[in-house]
């Protein structure tokens, strides 16, 4: 028996040192590739300061020993003052996963209070955000600026600037910046970033009191972005936009307001005096309930609600377009009024740009 336990000392001995070593190995490798990863961090950081941008963050943490890299970063800040417009972003909290042989790739998560405003370099004048999780992917180009954001938050409430509230239940979303550069002849010919996203269960302030009810139950758009726009302030950038003929080229458009659903495509942009402009075409259900909503609130009178409501069934039994109660219609903005077809249907509100 001792000389059995003798002959298989030596290797198994030599065994354990081999695995003591390769995992003494693989430790050193984790923290050199955690290090690279913050030191990959901090020259992000500088490349953007040189941008112009403020970058700030408190401490650092990487994580996820031994098979994965994670790294927690405390308050962060992104910043400008200057440039194409003010911009302001902190939070609490962002954590990152992070790839080392890819780290243009980055996934995040994140929850509780951010402010995000536009327009403004200050906290204090941007809106909060409080939401239960959020989490996406960063997609970097090799220069190091942002080519690609994918986001979703799971529950969340709005304070704006101007105190008004809003909540949602959920928020997909993707804005895609790595477009072809515009030529200086026809900028506004070229799409400047495509965004589509998905909102569900979106709840409008109490002191809005709207024909349909404060709770919108799904909206979605995807929509290329045309043309230029930068200033100090949202004013100044949508009226850049507007002089260089930008305009927004929406492919989907989908909203399920109490018994209203609609599903379209169309144009969107703005005159000069930034009031908006539109042509849609699409689908609509439920305009029965919502014509007898809008007259019982007040919004237009029976009158208008018989005429459109006639036009309205006039016009899809001529089309044939008519299923059941969804018709296909089409939508216009001009002049200050919304357009039902050939009615005009009500007076649109002037929107003063803050």
């Amino acid at each position: 028996m001792a000389s059995a336990i003798q002959k298989w000392r030596k290797p198994l001995t030599r065994g354990f040192v081999i695995l003591a070593g390769l995992a003494t190995l693989y430790s050193g490798l984790w923290f050199f590739i955690a290090a690279q990863m913050e030191n990959g961090l901090e020259s992000w950081a500088a490349k953007q300061r040189n941008r112009g941008w403020t970058v700030e963050h408190g401490k650092v943490a990487m994580i996820g020993f031994p098979l994965k890299w994670r790294m927690n970063i405390k308050k962060p800040l992104l910043s400008r003052a200057t440039g194409k417009a003010p911009f302001h972003w902190s939070g609490p909290l962002i954590r990152l996963n992070m790839r080392p042989w890819n780290l243009t790739r980055v996934g995040f998560s994140t929850a509780g209070e951010h402010r995000l405003g536009y327009a403004t370099d200050k906290a204090a004048e941007s809106s909060k955000l409080e939401m239960g999780a959020g989490h996406g992917e960063l997609i970097f180009g090799n220069d190091g600026v942002l080519d690609d954001l994918s986001f979703t938050i799971e529950g969340a409430a709005i304070e704006t600037a101007q105190a008004q509230n809003y909540r949602f239940t959920q928020l997909h979303t993707r804005l895609n910046l790595n477009r072809p550069p515009a030529p200086d002849s026809k900028p506004h010919q070229i799409p400047a970033f495509y965004l589509s996203a998905e909102l569900f269960g979106l709840t409008l302030p109490k002191n809005l009191k709207p024909a349909l009810g404060r709770t919108i139950s799904r909206m979605a758009l995807s929509a290329d972005f045309l043309g230029t726009a930068s200033g100090g302030n949202l004013n100044q950038a949508l009226t850049q936009w507007a002089k260089s003929g930008g305009s927004l080229n929406v492919k989907r458009l989908d909203i399920g307001w109490s018994r209203l659903d609609i599903s379209g495509t169309g144009t969107l942009a703005l005159d000069t005096a930034l009031q908006p402009i539109a042509a849609f075409s699409g689908k609509v259900s439920g305009y029965g309930e919502t014509l007898d909503a809008l007259t019982t609130s007040g919004v237009i009178n029976p009158s208008t609600a018989m005429v459109t409501r006639f036009a309205l069934r006039a016009l899809s039994n001529f089309t044939g377009d008519k299923k059941g109660d969804r018709i296909r219609v089409s939508l216009t903005i001009q002049d200050g009024h919304l357009h039902v077809g050939p009615v005009k249907l009500i007076e649109l509100p002037k929107i003063i740009w803050n």
